[in-house]
């Protein structure tokens, strides 16, 4: 199953496609990969936690679009996602 990029909060983000996790972590236009790992702690003693889940990250087809048609709203306004996901 593949991860899916949505739009929150004026954010890219996609959720961690594995059922047994409840991960979502930013995004970049242009990325192509979803890996659910992040780093948490403080910068000395840094802390990689996820549940290690790889898969294909989808964009919607008009990227640039989307931030337009989003832009100048409050952020919390800043939301968008495909009909799959919502």
């Amino acid at each position: 199953m593949n991860a899916i990029a949505y739009m929150n909060w004026g954010r890219w983000v996609a959720d961690c496609p594995s059922a047994e996790c409840t991960n979502a972590l930013l995004v970049t236009p242009g990325q192509t990969q979803w890996e659910c790992l992040y780093t948490t702690g403080p910068a000395l003693y840094p802390r990689t936690e996820g549940c290690g889940t790889t898969e294909v990250l989808v964009w919607p087809e008009d990227v640039e679009g989307i931030q337009a048609s989003l832009a100048g709203l409050p952020d919390s306004q800043q939301n968008w996602q495909p009909e799959e996901v919502a």
